[in-house]
């Protein structure tokens, strides 16, 4: 029989003279499995065991959490990751061991999910959590930071990895490990626009509309406000005392040197008009870099007219800023 195996490990498969040299060869008995994910999560459970029968043919007794039972090489049915199961092996000649869940299993913790929250915050999970379950979740992030809850929230400023453990309870012994990569998403570009329609704009009795709008683009990040009078059954260009578009807040500039990273930028500037008719618009924009990103809820803008010496429109008063969400 040949073995890879190191030297120290050859008492598995044979006796040895007092001097290390091999006397004779042993009945190989190594009950051994492994696991693999299925589609849907549970496990499918391949037998890898090296066992040598007295009459050719191994006997594999397989018990389920329902203490139903199977018998042959590999169960007949998948498990859940937290089920139990246990499997006895006969090799023929009255030679026989038992093997639990936390034997047989190989690394499952690989289905977890990897969840973006906004604000360069990563949710990890799940994974082993049950009270029953054998096992324990510990996170090992790139950055040599550990944690045990489930799920994990961990920030990430640049790309790294996280590695999902999976430690018997039992003994507090690693049963398994699988690592994920963790590709940072600074944010993504968007435009918002809304339109305010002021029926008595200044207590003057006319009916103005203005349209708002804020963006994260290429190359730029900005606001605009037009405004336009109702005259009949037409909006157009008309006499207003002022108009103004202003930004705030912060948005993402990626940068790749060497890892991704993604540094706040702190938008702040305002554009305004005064008294007349042209134009009919008014936008504040920021020249930047084409990786640049917005997140939820960081990035607002005012827009506002006045009108019979009266301010109307986002951010003023009691109108809520408009935020790109």
């Amino acid at each position: 029989m040949l073995t890879n195996e190191e030297s120290d490990d050859w008492t598995n498969y044979f006796t040895l003279n007092s001097d290390g040299s091999i006397n004779t060869e042993k009945k190989v008995f190594q009950p051994k499995f492994n696991s693999a994910q299925t589609v849907d999560g549970k496990l499918a459970i391949s037998n890898i065991s090296w066992v040598e029968s007295a009459n050719g043919t191994p006997i594999f007794q397989w018990v389920y959490s329902d203490n139903s039972s199977s018998t042959g090489l590999n169960p007949t049915r998948t498990i859940n990751p937290n089920e139990t199961l246990s499997v006895t092996v006969n090799d023929g000649s009255g030679t026989s061991q038992t093997l639990n869940i936390e034997d047989i299993l190989a690394c499952s913790v690989e289905n977890f999910a990897i969840t973006n929250m906004g604000n360069n915050l990563y949710k990890f999970g799940p994974s082993f959590n049950a009270s029953s379950s054998p096992y324990y979740t510990k996170w090992v992030f790139s950055d040599g930071t550990t944690s045990t809850a489930n799920p994990a929230f961990k920030t990430f400023t640049s790309n790294g990895t996280v590695t999902c453990q999976a430690w018997r309870v039992s003994d507090n012994t690693l049963a398994c490990q699988f690592t994920k990569p963790v590709n940072i998403k600074c944010g993504d570009k968007k435009e918002k626009s809304v339109t305010h329609i002021f029926n008595n704009a200044g207590g003057s009795g006319q009916k103005w509309k203005l349209d708002c709008s804020i963006w994260v683009q290429s190359s730029e990040v900005g606001c605009k406000s037009k405004y336009l009078k109702r005259v009949g059954f037409a909006w157009l260009p008309a006499n207003n005392q002022g108009a103004c578009a202003d930004i705030s807040g912060t948005y993402k500039r990626e940068v790749n040197n060497p890892n991704k990273i993604c540094n706040d930028i702190t938008a702040s500037g305002s554009k305004c008009l005064g008294n007349g008719t042209y134009p009919t618009s008014v936008s504040f924009t920021i020249s930047e870099v084409p990786s640049v990103f917005r997140e939820p809820n960081l990035l607002s803008s005012g827009h506002r007219i006045k009108v019979n010496g009266v301010w109307m429109g986002p951010g003023t008063g009691t109108m809520p800023r408009l935020f790109l969400d």
